[in-house]
């Protein structure tokens, strides 16, 4: 089972509704994802988001759980 997106560090529960609402569900999509194409789609609040640290650690807990 994949880790939700609050287990990275900056994301809590309202985020991940706003991540969900953008298209974002798992730690997969948020990788996928284009950080320019993310910002547009969170709006302002993306100001606050640290969206390239979110994808580092989902690559991270990705490989680890690759590596299991």
């Amino acid at each position: 089972i994949a880790p939700p997106l609050t287990a990275l560090r900056g994301i809590g529960d309202a985020m991940s509704r706003r991540l969900e609402k953008a298209g974002i569900a798992t730690l997969e999509d948020l990788l996928a994802m284009d950080v320019a194409d993310l910002r547009g789609k969170l709006g302002p609040i993306s100001a606050l988001a640290n969206i390239e640290g979110w994808q580092e650690q989902a690559a991270e807990l990705c490989q680890i759980r690759k590596t299991r």
